[in-house]
Formats: structure tokens, C-alpha cells, sequence
């Protein structure tokens, strides 16, 4: 925790420099729009019937800035408030709070943000808008909006200092959160395992439950914006609202369940080429094809193959340095497919995958339809500057990745003991050789790892036994035709989790295994090539925990994609409803259950 707390100061002090950098000479630049990066507030005068124009900020000499500690000021027009990266305007007859991003040519709408009610009213306008909070470290305004059929419903937004971040926290008359823009995919990542990716022409419902936990990215048309949406619960749905007819497809919005109170954070991620989407095809299987884009700056980029339904297989771009160490398999226990995704001289290529090839994630069994290149976390020459969605999930919720699957899974107690933390660890203490002076303490972690390893494999062959009941309640369905269809297609999925924790167990090593290589690294204690042969040994331990934190997060979206499915079913196959909801019911447990 203390590396991420280091990051987010480090953040905050770049982008505290730039924001005083650019104040000096940002008029005439970016549309004239001063950038500093303290919120403030404004009150525009008048109200505008249409969304600003991103001009209109460059021009915005008439209207009021209200003086920091000022809270009891009514708006006689639209309020607007900004940093300098991003500003959110209340228009009175607007039917969200619309986001704006700072761009090189000025501000731009990227979204909106609206309140809808648990049974589907949306806003009709904003009836009321309250300052809470009006200073140098943060702005946050609390918007009433009339909705349809006469109630009403509250939203309040808060930006501060230097972040691409917005909380949105739901009131009263809120049960859904929705977020409209220009969205082309709408992508929920998986850092150890595979992503889901959905585009409109992939599904024919009208809205499609997303198997989310705690985020998604919408990727906006252009390819030059990303939308990230993040909240803390768990057990919150959400789904993808799609509009137009066979060959007009285009997603409406995405809407997130909520709760009074509890927060949202919405980030905007910036910049030319921040994400790619090209078109597979047959005839690219199986060959090198070098991308028409590049990466617009240094980050670990992710490539998706999309397949059917949305189901990927996600890769890390490798550039030829990793690519060479990947070739050379570390841990003899465990064997890896080729990476088919890399970076030469900044250059992106793709080897594409043919449908069920060894190189292919062991996600997708149809062809695949698309690939999607996006960011997901920083590497070590990543600019200050910029955010990548690894660090807006650390911001908002306080952890990174690993942790997020640990606590997820239950072993939250357990992060100091995963083979990666122990292991560097340990190989720290023999660098500086002070192996001999910590022997007890080595040997207590190292003990602490294999039964961490020993809970993991426990866990994974639970979701192996959760696939087999939800394959024993299909066969026992029913007859009718939506009973017969819904059956079979859950059935499919839950065999697929069976057969991903049964062959993720076979590519894990055993306890066994992962015992005698600890105890070969504790008899390293006190000899002489002690750091050598303990980075080996640490290699081949760490690569026993990647295979694990792989396993878990596949069943673990396997299981979320079986819950998703359940409630589409239960809506559209009526008779099949009893049926999809004691499937959803119990992978709402699985999904719950700590060890």
C-alpha cells in the first residue's frame, strides 16, 4: 500500500507542476481555456438549451467565478465546474451532469451522467442544483432532477485537484447510475485472465448484463478517449443498452445499480490513439499482421481477441526483451503458449490465433471477430502524466490488481503470503546477505506461501464442483422449448468452467511441487551461490502463483459471464425463469463465498 500511496503523491505533484506550467501561457492555447489544476466553480448566467460547445470555455469572460467558501449562491444559469483536466456542466433542461475532457483543441464531451430509478424513469431536466463543497482542493455540487412520471432523483458530483476522476454519489430516488456517450466497445478487463469485450453488432437483445464486480471501460468512438466507471460493491449488476435495428446497431449507454450513497467514480483517459479496434477475418488467421497503429506512449498494452458473445483471449503486448525471457520458460512445471501479441522498435504486431489453436487463451471457440488494443496498467517509462485504468482502480479503491483478486477470492489475509511477495522478499534479503540473520523468519513465509498455494488449488477445485451442480440442476430442467434452450446453453457454460478448472489445475503445479522447490530455497540459507540459485528458484515459484492468479480469474469471469446469462434468460424465456434463477442464485454464492 505504501508504493501506491507514493504513486498517487507522485501523481498529484506532475500534475500539480503542470497544471502551474500551463496557466502561465495557456491562454490562446487549448481554445484559450486557463488550465490550472485547483476545481472552481461558475455560474454561466444564462441557461443553454443544447450542451456547451467546447469554444464556449474559451469564451467564458461573462460568466461568474464564484469565490472559494462561497456555498450559499443560486445559479441563475448552468453551473460548471473544472480543473484542468476535465470540467462538468449542469445545464437546467440537461438530463445528466455532462462531462467535458480537456483535449488539445479545446474541451470536449465525452459523457454524461444521469440518475434513473429502479423502475426505469429517466431525468426530465435538473430542478435544483446545491453547493456542498467549494474550495481549492475540491468542488462538489449536489443536482436534483425530475424525472418521469413526476418523481424526483439526486446525484452529487465531486472533482478535485489534478484528477481525471469524477465520484458521483447517488441520493434519494437514484437506483441506477447511467452514463451516456459516443461508445463503441464497452470492454470489462480481467488482469489475470481473459476480458470480456462488447460491441453492438455481437449481441441482437436489447440490453445485455455486463459481468462486472467493481468496473468497466467504455472505449468511445475515435479511439481517442476511454471512459472508466468504478465503484467499491461487489454485488452491484450492470448492463449495456443497445439501440437500432440489424445493421444500425449502436450501444445507448451502460447503467450501474445503485445505492444511496455509495460512490461511483467515473475517469476520462486521454489521448490520441489511447485505443485500437481493428476487424479480423478469416484469412488472417495464423499470420503475422503488423498493426496500422502504434503506441502512443510507454504502457503495458493489452490485446483482445474478440470472439463470439464478446468472450476474448487477452494479451499482454510483449516488446523484445520480455518476448526473449518468455522463450526462455523459467519454471520447467508449468509450460506457457507463445505471446501473440509484441512490440518491435514501436511497432505493433499480432500473430492471430486460429479458433482452438494451442496459442489461443482457451476462451473463444468460434472465430474471432475483432481485436482490441487498449492500455491497462503503467510500466516503469510510463509518463507521470498520464493515467492508465490500473491507476484509477488503485485511486479509487485503494488496491491494485492482485490484491482486488485476493480479496475478492477470500484471501485478502493471505496477500503478504502469495509466491510473488515472498519470494522477492526473499531474494532482498539474500542480495544484501542477510539470509542466515532472518533463517526463521524465511522458513515461517516460505510455510505461509505453500499453504496459501495448498488454498488456492482448494478454491479452484470448488468452482470444478459448482459446475458440476449447475450441470446436475440442467438435466433436470424440464421439457418445454425456453426451459430445453436455456438448459442447454447453461449447461455449455458451466462445462466450459468445468473443463478451464480441471485443465488450470493440471497446469498448476501440486503442492507437492511447490513444496520441494520451498524447501530447496531454505536450504539455500547460509551457502555461497545463495542469490543465483534463489532468483531461479523464485522464478519457477512466482510462475506457479501468475499460473494460479490465472485460474482464479478465469472461473471467476466464467462464473460472472453464467450470472449475467442467468438474468438475460430469466427475462427472456420466461418459462425457463425458475430454472436461470436458482442457476443465478448460486453463482451469486460462489461468487460470495470466502474460504
Amino acid at each position: 500500500m505504501t508504493r501506491h500511496r507514493t504513486l498517487r503523491v507522485g501523481l498529484a505533484i506532475v500534475g500539480l507542476w503542470a497544471g502551474l506550467t500551463l496557466a502561465a501561457d495557456a491562454q490562446g492555447r487549448a481554445g484559450g481555456a486557463p488550465a490550472v489544476p485547483f476545481p472552481y466553480l461558475l455560474d454561466t448566467g444564462g441557461p443553454s438549451s443544447e450542451p456547451l460547445r467546447g469554444d464556449a470555455f474559451a469564451e467564458r469572460h461573462t460568466w461568474r467565478q464564484l469565490p472559494e467558501g462561497e456555498v450559499a449562491h443560486e445559479f441563475s444559469g448552468d453551473a460548471v465546474f473544472l480543473n484542468d483536466r476535465m470540467a462538468v456542466v449542469l445545464r437546467r433542461s440537461g438530463r445528466g451532469a455532462e462531462v467535458y475532457s480537456r483535449t488539445p483543441t479545446g474541451m470536449t464531451l465525452r459523457t454524461t451522467l444521469g440518475p434513473g430509478s429502479a423502475g426505469g424513469a429517466r431525468p426530465t431536466g435538473i430542478s435544483a442544483v446545491r453547493i456542498v463543497e467549494n474550495g481549492p482542493s475540491a468542488v462538489m455540487l449536489d443536482a436534483s432532477f425530475a424525472m418521469e412520471g413526476g418523481r424526483s432523483a439526486s446525484l452529487a458530483l465531486r472533482l478535485t485537484t489534478g484528477e481525471v476522476i469524477l465520484e458521483a454519489r447517488p441520493g434519494q430516488g437514484t437506483g441506477r447510475l447511467i452514463i451516456t456517450g459516443e461508445t463503441r466497445y464497452v470492454v470489462v478487463p480481467e488482469f489475470f485472465g481473459d476480458d470480456m469485450v462488447f460491441g453492438a453488432d455481437a449481441f441482437d437483445a436489447p440490453r445485455v448484463g455486463l459481468p462486472v464486480e467493481s468496473f468497466f471501460l467504455n472505449l468511445l468512438e475515435g479511439g481517442d478517449a476511454i471512459v472508466m466507471c468504478v465503484w467499491q460493491s461487489g454485488e452491484r449488476n450492470a448492463d449495456v443498452v443497445f439501440t437500432g435495428g440489424p445493421g444500425a446497431r449502436a450501444i445507448k449507454a451502460c447503467e450501474i445499480e445503485s445505492k444511496e450513497g455509495e460512490s461511483v467514480w467515473i475517469a476520462i483517459l486521454e489521448g490520441p490513439d489511447i485505443w485500437h479496434g481493428r476487424a479480423i477475418s478469416r484469412g488472417d488467421e495464423e499470420t503475422e499482421v503488423a498493426l496500422d497503429w502504434q503506441p502512443p506512449f510507454p504502457a503495458r498494452w493489452r490485446g483482445s481477441f474478440v470472439g463470439e458473445e464478446g468472450v476474448a483471449d487477452s494479451w499482454a503486448f510483449l516488446d523484445e526483451r520480455e518476448r526473449e525471457q518468455k522463450e526462455r520458460p523459467v519454471a520447467p512445471l508449468i509450460a506457457e503458449p507463445v505471446n501473440p501479441c509484441w512490440l518491435d522498435s514501436d511497432r505493433a504486431f499480432v500473430r492471430v490465433p486460429s479458433s482452438g489453436s494451442p496459442t489461443g487463451h482457451r476462451s473463444v471457440t468460434g472465430a474471432y471477430e475483432a481485436l482490441i488494443v487498449y492500455p491497462l496498467d503503467r510500466s516503469r517509462a510510463t509518463p507521470l502524466t498520464v493515467f492508465c485504468p490500473v491507476d484509477v482502480m488503485r485511486n479509487a479503491l485503494g488496491v491494485g490488481p492482485c490484491q482486488y483478486i485476493l480479496d475478492a477470492e477470500g484471501f485478502g489475509s493471505d496477500a503478504a503470503a502469495t509466491p510473488d511477495e515472498v519470494t522477492q522478499w526473499i531474494e532482498r534479503l539474500f542480495e544484501r546477505k542477510r539470509d542466515e540473520r532472518e533463517a526463521d523468519a524465511i522458513r515461517e513465509r516460505l510455510e505461509q506461501m505453500v499453504r496459501h498455494i495448498e488454498h488456492v488449488r482448494t478454491r479452484i477445485e470448488g468452482y470444478g464442483e459448482f459446475a458440476r451442480e449447475v450441470g446436475r440442476l440442467c438435466d433436470n430442467g424440464g421439457e418445454s422449448e425456453d426451459v430445453v434452450v436455456t438448459a442447454r446453453k447453461l449447461r455449455e457454460m458451466a462445462a466450459e468452467i468445468e473443463r478451464s478448472a480441471t485443465r488450470r489445475r493440471v497446469e498448476m503445479a501440486n503442492a507437492s511441487q511447490a513444496r520441494q522447490l520451498a524447501d530447496a530455497m531454505a536450504a539455500l540459507i547460509g551457502g555461497e551461490n545463495g542469490p543465483g540459485e534463489c532468483r531461479a528458484l523464485g522464478a519457477a515459484l512466482r510462475a506457479i502463483g501468475a499460473a494460479q492468479d490465472n485460474a482464479l480469474a478465469t472461473c471467476r469471469m466464467a462464473v460472472r459471464r453464467l450470472k449475467q446469462r442467468c438474468r438475460t434468460a430469466a427475462a427472456r424465456h420466461p418459462e425457463a425463469a425458475d430454472l436461470a434463477k436458482t442457476v443465478q442464485e448460486l453463482a451469486e454464492q460462489m461468487l460470495r463465498k470466502k474460504r
